[in-house]
Parts: structure tokens; C-alpha cells; sequence
């Protein structure tokens, strides 16, 4: 046996039939490609860890409650946390922490303020980290005490950004949030524990609070388990409910993880489960496409294989032969698979940070030895199970009889009732992918389909907020009122602005509930069931200015004025769709409503939060919003209008209408914010009304664009299946067509008979696949909150048409192959 004659055999082979085997190192190259892919994804989050000592033994604790309410948290109260060190037996150490975002800024250096991940950390912390720092110390007991110096440990990065890398940084003040810090230390290069922090501060001592503000991590001690350990907890936890030392209701628990996995959400888990389970699919259905192909081969060499084995060529030879061009064609769908994982790798980690909030520091997704043998492993697997059975078959002693047509034995096993079950799976999921792409496209479209009355891409927006804790001077709302005044002021004095404005929404606008949750209000007089359709409408804190960026003049009465202040009478602006939901075409001015704190975070909205005072409507504008859904009514975009000098709001959105490129005005802004107050920053980019908007959607274009990827690798896949099952069994029945013929059949009853071949594999993944996408379009329906956009009926009958037509085009080439068997030439006795 010679492996290289074999090896230059296969390479003949590949260059006799090269459209074949490029399409077969594509089919597998994709599903090795969406394989490594998921692994590296997987490798780099799930098995990763945060790179200290006793990685393994760290741990991460949350409360959870089988039946939370609203306001339920999984954080502790520093009682709790100092009670369950006091009693566990099971931990070396447990320590707290809390994230908050600062703005850190430095005095007299041209740095813009920005907003850094802060972790409020208990005095052992750094125990558990068991992590030197590089200059100074880290943040001990006495640092904790109510009354002490503000100090701060901040990270390596920080010391290069606002110290240039000085060794002279300890002692030095840095202002987060305005307040004034003292740097003790600074962390050696690459820590950031307990995700991606940058600065380290100390959480004062609250012995008696109850204010569950804190999560806690704890290293286990050498030989405790996960599950004795929560146990042991749990007993504690019961305690402390029963003694009243905890704020919780019965049936609360303890609940602890690995620390890793204790930094997943519900969403990363399901990204995870779906791109693994699509690319094992994908991965599984190539390989069954390569041992068709693979058996097409053998089949078209039977005359060579019968004489070889005739001539007493050895079997063991033959099974490596035909298993090594499956080792090749699992080698060039390595290196394509290795392409494709550098298109989405990117992709994919993209719209990770996109779409988690906070991304631990420790967690990648780059090719390692790990993935390294993952590919090694993948293309020795793709190689036995592609290429196992057609050698088994091709080296039976009976080659002869068996790769015949014999179609009561179902020529063996691809040809089968497994492998016609397989590509039904196949169109199946091509089915379900296709027509959720096109539903999600479809949707994507009416979301980006804004149709507003203004030209979005001319106005600029970027939000800030003015906090009562920073040390900026904004503990009063006159303080807050005179940052308005200072800042309109001054951008509204630059040439070539036309209109500057605040307003309470992030982006500036109120675009339903789809987007923004809206607030509960009430009308003077009106019963609740009378007064409002489903109880909310849009409750915008909005400068006078906002009202010129939009280009709004008042159908009735008037609009907010600079003059609208807290000395005077409280007042409020409707437009036109509260109006016709809410109080049926009657005039609105003088009427009085209230709403449920406008302004803040609906986070921070519960069943105990009060509305505001009663205001007067002294106007009603136009609606500038998007045209209404199907579906929806004008109550949804109905908006109430507030002056901001009275009720001052502290989260913002700044809005610049300018003549020209917009993008030339962000530095003037960012540099006039910081001009007035040089200690906050920016919450996220500088962003057009029209980018906000994008943003906005951006998980659903994602959605729409990942479907549409896998909708068509899946529907790729599926008809190169059904091509190889139906072409394979058509090159098997040459000998019958040609019998057929001689008998007198004609061309169309041939043409029909292969044809019927595929109908029913076609039927029935078309069937149960379209079962499965009017179920997964229900939900998204459901997702949609009320919203009824008329994209099923095109969806399911294009996705379908689509399948239909690619199966068709599969299934008519080795169709129109068999009408042109000769009969003489298929009679011929070899």
C-alpha cells in the first residue's frame, strides 16, 4: 500500500470532477466555519476565568425568588453579607462589591471627562484578589469608616490616561462624579476584577442599613462544593428572614455559581444556545452532504472497485482510499471554515458588546490551542462520519451487486430512509429560517420606516446627566436650571446653529412604547376607565428651545415658554394625539392632568411612586412622531409636554439643530458641556436624531441580518442534500430509465418520475417547517406589544416559494439527466 500514490490518486480525482468537490469543501467549509466559530465563542466566555489565583474556587452569590415581584433584588444589604461571614464554614473569604459608572476627570490636563466602570469594594476585596498593586496600596478598614478620606485605587490604564505613567501619582486628587479623590494606588496592567473596572473605592460601613445595593463573591475552601456550600448558606439566609436581619419574603434564596458564570444573563445564554445549536446543525447536515457525495463517487467507480477486489485488492487499502478523500475534503473546508470564522468572529463579538451590558474583562473570542484542537478534532470527525459507511460499502466483497439499483433494500444506508429523513430535516429548517428571515426583514423595514415630519440627520443629540450627588454644583434645581441657561445660551451664539434644546428622552423624542415605556397620567375629572386608552401616553421635560428644533407651531393656545418657571403656575402641553385618544376631539386648554414622575429612569418607577402636581393645558402642537402601525392607536403616541424650569430633569439629552454638516459640532459641544462644568461627561456617543433611531433597532437588524445568514447557509445546504439524494439515486436507475425508454416511455413520464422522487421529502420538511415558523412568528408577534404589521402572509409565502424554487432547481437537473439516458447505452452488457 502506497499513501502517496493514493494521496496523488484523490488529487485526480478531485481535478476529474472539480465542481463537486468545490461545492463539497464549501458545504463542509461552512458547517466547520459556524462550528469553530461557536466553540471559540463558548471557549473564550463559558470556560474562561478571570485569571487569579484560586480562579476555580471563586464564586458568585444572588438572591432568587421562584415568584419575584417587581421590585425584587438579588443583591445583599451589608448586614447580610457581614452575617454570612460571620457563620459560614465553607469559605476562606467573602467579600462585596457594587458597579457604578463615574465620570473621572482631572483638573488642569486637556483630557475630556469620560464615564469609567467603579466598583464600591468591602475592605477584603482585594484578599480575594490576592493582587498586588504596582505604586501605593490598596483600600483597607480604615478606608471604609464613615467620615474618612474619599481615596481611590484606580487601574494601570488610568494611570497612563490622566498621570502619564508618573511613579508620583499617589497623593494625587482625581474627581469622580465632581467629588475629590485621593489615589493610594494603582493596579498592575490587565486587572479589572470584578468585570471590567478601572477604579477601586471604598463602600463606608452601614451596619444597621438595609439597602441592598451590594453582590458578593467568596473563594471556597479547598475540598467544599458548590452544593454544600449553598446549602450551608441557604440555612443562614432562613435566619435571617426569620430574625427580621433581612428585608426579603419567605421563599427567598441564596443562589451560587461559578464567578464566571455568574456574570451571564438570560441573553447572553440564549446567543450561546443558538449559534451552538444552529452550528451543530449546520456542521451535522454538511457531513451527511460530503457521505452523499462521497457515495456518488463511489458509485461512478463500481466498475474499477469490482475488478480491484476481482483482482485481489486488499479491503483495508480501498476503506483508506475512499476515507481519504474524505480526510481531503475535510481539509479544504478547514481552510475555508477558518475564513468564514474570520468574517464572524468579528460579527459576532460585535454585537456581544453591543448587546451586553457589562463584557468581564477576561473573556475573548480568538483562535487558541483549545480551538486549534477543536478544528483538529471536527475535521477527524467530519472525515469518519462522511466517508465511514461509502468505504464500508465500497469495499464489500459484493461492490458488484450492491452499488446496483436495488430498490427494495433502499441501497443501503445513505440512500435510505435515514438519509431521506435528513434532508426533510433539512428543507425543514431552511423552511423555518427562510420565513423567520423574511418576517424580521420584513419587520426591520416598518421599524426603520420612521416617515417624520423633520429631517432627523439635522439634528445632534447627546445625553448627560446632571446627578444631586455629583460634587458639580448640582444640588438644587436652580443649580440645574442655571447649567440649562448657560449652556442653550452659549451653543445658540454660534454661528451656523439654528436651534438648541433639552429634553428628557434619551434621542430627544418620544417614539411609542415599543421604545420608550410611557407613563400614567390622570385627567381632572375623569374617571380612570373613561380617561385614557391602556393608561399611559409620553411624558417629555422639554426646554422652550424644543419646540423650534422640530419646527412646531401651536394649533391651539400656546407653546411652553422661557417663562414657565417654578414661581409660576404649573402648566403642560398635549399634542395633537392625546387630544383625539384621550379626550375625543374636545378642546384640551384648561383642562389639568398629572403623570407619574416624569424624568427619571422607569427602573426607579413602583407602585408607591407619586404623580406630579395638577397642571393646566395651555396648548396643543402637532404630532412630530412617526405615522401610526397597524394596529396601533393614537393613544400610543400620545405625549404629554412639561417645561423643564419647572420640574428640572437631571438625565438630559442636549439637542443641536445646525446648518450643514452636523458632525463638525460635536467637539464645539463636548468642549462647551465642559467648559461650564468640567467634571461630567457625556453618557455614550454624539449621536443624529436618524443614528438614535438606527440604534434603536439595532438587536432587530441584527436579528434580521443573523437569520438571514443562517436562512440561507440552511437553504444552501439543503439543496445541495436533496441534489446529491435525488442525483445519486437517478446515476443508480440509468439501467431502469433506459428499459423505460426502450419500452416506449417518453421524455415527460421520466421527467415526472424522478421528479416525484423529491415531492414528498419536499412536502414534508415544507409541512412541519412551516408548523414551526408560524409558532416562532407567534412569539415575535407577541413581542411586538400590540403592534400587528402585516409581514406573515409575505413571509410565509415568499420563505416557502423560495425553498420550493431552490428544491426545484435541485431536483430538475438530475431530471433532465435522466431523460437523456440512452437506451442503448444503458442496456449495454459490460
Amino acid at each position: 500500500m502506497n499513501i502517496v500514490r493514493d494521496i496523488k490518486f484523490i488529487f485526480r480525482l478531485f481535478a476529474k470532477y472539480p465542481g463537486s468537490s468545490l461545492l463539497g469543501i464549501t458545504v463542509l467549509g461552512l458547517g466547520l466555519g459556524l462550528s469553530i466559530t461557536a466553540f471559540a465563542l463558548v471557549n473564550g466566555v463559558v470556560w474562561s476565568s478571570p485569571g487569579i489565583k484560586d480562579s476555580r474556587r471563586l464564586v458568585h452569590m444572588q438572591w432568587i425568588n421562584d415568584q419575584p415581584s417587581g421590585n425584587f433584588k438579588r443583591s445583599f444589604s451589608q448586614p447580610e453579607v457581614k452575617a454570612i461571614q460571620q457563620q459560614t464554614h465553607h469559605f476562606e473569604k467573602i467579600a462585596s462589591y457594587n458597579n457604578r459608572s463615574v465620570a473621572v476627570h482631572r483638573a488642569n490636563i486637556d483630557i475630556p471627562t469620560l464615564y469609567y466602570k467603579n466598583a464600591i469594594v468591602s475592605s477584603n476585596f482585594f484578599e480575594i484578589a490576592q493582587v498586588r498593586p504596582l505604586f501605593g496600596r490598596i483600600l483597607l478598614a480604615t478606608d471604609m469608616q464613615r467620615g474618612a478620606d474619599r481615596t481611590v485605587v484606580i487601574s494601570h490604564e488610568l494611570w497612563q490616561t490622566y498621570f502619564a505613567g508618573l511613579p508620583e501619582v499617589i497623593g494625587k486628587p482625581l474627581q469622580l462624579n465632581g467629588w475629590s479623590y485621593t489615589v493610594v494606588g494603582v493596579m498592575p496592567a490587565g486587572f479589572h476584577l470584578p468585570t471590567d473596572s478601572q477604579l477601586w473605592v471604598a463602600a463606608k460601613s452601614r451596619a444597621n442599613s438595609k439597602v441592598r445595593a451590594f453582590l458578593v463573591i467568596g473563594v471556597l475552601k479547598e475540598g467544599s462544593t458548590i452544593a454544600q456550600a449553598e446549602v450551608e448558606i441557604n440555612q443562614i439566609a432562613d435566619h435571617l428572614m426569620q430574625g427580621n436581619l433581612s428585608s426579603l419574603q419567605a421563599g427567598s434564596q441564596i443562589q451560587i455559581k461559578p464567578f464566571n458564570v455568574g456574570q451571564f444573563n438570560s441573553e447572553l445564554k440564549t446567543i450561546l444556545l443558538f449559534l451552538s445549536a444552529t452550528a451543530v446543525l449546520v456542521f451535522i447536515v454538511a457531513c451527511a452532504n460530503i457521505s452523499s457525495l462521497l457515495m456518488m463517487r463511489v458509485s461512478r467507480r463500481q466498475q474499477e472497485l469490482v475488478i480491484r477486489q476481482t483482482l485481489g485488492a486488499d479491503r483495508i487499502h480501498i476503506i483508506i482510499q475512499v476515507m481519504l478523500e474524505g480526510l481531503l475534503f475535510a481539509l479544504g473546508g478547514l481552510v475555508v471554515g477558518f475564513q468564514i470564522y474570520a468574517l464572524a468572529s468579528d460579527f459576532v463579538w460585535a454585537w456581544l458588546q453591543d448587546n451586553i451590558p457589562t463584557i468581564p474583562y477576561w473573556w475573548h473570542m480568538q483562535v487558541d490551542w483549545a480551538v486549534y484542537l477543536f478544528a483538529a478534532m471536527a475535521v477527524l470527525f467530519s472525515t469518519i462520519v462522511s466517508s465511514l459507511i461509502p468505504a464500508l460499502r465500497a469495499a464489500s466483497k459484493q461492490a458488484g451487486s450492491i452499488l446496483k439499483d436495488e430498490s427494495q433494500t433502499g441501497s443501503g444506508l445513505f440512500v435510505g430512509r435515514i438519509a431521506k429523513l435528513l434532508v426533510a430535516i433539512q428543507i425543514m429548517c431552511a423552511t423555518v429560517l427562510s420565513v423567520i428571515a423574511l418576517t424580521t426583514i420584513l419587520v426591520t423595514h416598518y421599524l426603520s420606516d420612521w416617515g417624520l415630519p423633520y429631517k432627523p440627520e439635522k439634528i445632534l443629540t447627546v445625553r448627560y446627566h446632571l446627578s444631586s450627588g455629583f460634587g458639580a454644583g448640582f444640588q438644587r434645581n436652580d443649580d440645574v436650571i442655571r447649567f440649562y441657561n448657560k449652556v442653550i445660551e452659549s451653543l445658540q451664539a454660534m454661528p451656523g446653529v439654528d436651534s438648541v434644546g433639552i429634553s428628557s428622552y434619551g434621542g430627544g423624542v418620544y417614539q411609542g412604547a415599543l421604545f420608550r415605556p410611557a407613563r400614567r397620567f390622570e385627567i381632572e375629572g375623569r374617571e380612570t376607565k373613561q380617561q385614557r386608552y391602556r393608561g399611559d401616553a409620553g411624558a417629555n421635560i422639554v426646554t422652550s428651545g424644543y419646540f423650534s428644533i422640530f419646527d412646531m407651531q401651536p394649533l391651539l393656545g400656546r407653546l411652553l415658554l422661557a417663562t414657565d418657571t417654578a414661581a409660576t403656575e404649573k402648566v403642560a402641553v398635549v399634542n395633537k394625539h392625546f387630544v383625539d385618544a384621550f379626550l375625543g376631539g374636545e378642546n384640551p386648554l384648561n383642562r389639568r392632568v398629572r403623570v407619574e414622575r416624569p424624568g427619571i429612569f422607569n427602573g426607579f418607577i413602583n407602585s408607591r411612586t407619586p404623580l406630579t402636581e395638577w397642571m393646566t393645558i395651555v396648548g396643543v402642537v402637532p404630532n412630530i412622531q412617526r405615522p401610526l402601525w397597524p394596529g396601533e392607536h393614537s393613544s400610543d403616541l400620545a405625549e404629554i409636554y412639561i417645561p423643564a424650569r419647572q420640574r428640572p430633569p437631571r438625565f438630559i439629552t442636549l439637542l443641536l439643530k445646525v446648518h450643514g454638516d452636523v458632525t463638525r459640532w460635536i467637539e464645539p459641544m463636548r468642549r462647551e458641556v465642559h467648559r461650564q462644568v468640567p467634571s461630567i461627561a457625556p453618557m455614550g456617543e454624539f449621536l443624529t436624531i436618524a443614528e438614535f433611531l438606527s440604534s434603536e433597532i439595532y438587536r432587530q437588524s441584527t436579528l434580521a441580518r443573523v437569520v438571514v445568514v443562517f436562512g440561507g447557509i440552511a437553504l444552501f445546504i439543503a439543496t445541495v442534500g436533496l441534489y446529491g439524494l435525488i442525483s445519486f439515486t437517478t446515476i443508480l436507475r440509468r439501467r431502469e430509465f433506459g428499459i423505460r425508454f426502450a419500452l416506449g416511455a417518453d421524455n415527460a413520464k421520466v421527467f415526472i418520475l424522478v421528479l416525484k422522487r423529491a415531492a414528498w421529502l419536499l412536502s414534508l420538511g415544507l409541512v412541519s417547517g412551516l408548523a414551526i415558523a408560524i409558532s416562532i412568528n407567534n412569539t415575535i408577534k407577541q413581542s411586538l406589544d400590540g403592534v400587528n404589521f402585516p409581514v406573515e402572509i409575505p413571509s410565509y409565502v415568499i420563505g416557502i416559494g423560495l425553498v420550493v424554487i431552490t428544491s426545484l432547481i435541485a431536483v430538475v437537473i438530475p431530471a433532465i439527466q435522466a431523460v437523456r439516458v440512452p437506451p442503448n447505452e444503458a442496456l449495454r452488457v459490460d
